[in-house]
């Protein structure tokens, strides 16, 4: 779980604004170690909360990270989408067509997938940007 966590401080880009709290399940990993070093009989109890904890507690956080992620995603493709709709009659049949079939799987099915995953009010909010967008056409 340590490597984990280390890979997981890793992968956060810095411009994220959600921080899983890795001092947290750390603390949490230590104090399930020592509890297991102690070998106590009392222990066993302590030691499944802690790891529940830790175990729900790092779920939440990849969640969000990922939330997040797909929320940065939707918006991107969501932009180069449009632009691309903007400027479809001056590229050339070839270009135009080829960047159809690229953005096509996203707005049929990819885009809806991301966007159940997020929490309602994000959805609502990248729905409200596209529309505002596709009525400044």
């Amino acid at each position: 779980m340590r490597a984990v966590l280390r890979q997981g401080r890793t992968l956060i880009p810095p411009h994220a604004k959600f921080r899983p709290d890795f001092d947290l399940h750390e603390r949490r990993l230590d104090e399930i170690e020592r509890l297991f070093r102690e070998d106590a009989v009392g222990n066993t109890a302590r030691i499944g909360e802690l790891h529940e904890e830790f175990l729900l507690d790092m779920q939440a956080d990849m969640a969000a990270s990922m939330s997040e992620t797909h929320e940065r995603i939707i918006r991107f493709t969501d932009e180069v989408a449009q632009k691309v709709e903007d400027k479809k009659f001056e590229l050339p049949a070839e270009t135009r067509d080829q960047l159809d079939d690229f953005l096509q799987p996203y707005q049929d099915e990819h885009r809806e997938r991301m966007l159940g995953e997020l929490p309602i009010e994000t959805r609502r909010k990248l729905e409200e940007e596209q529309r505002r967008r596709q009525a400044g056409e």
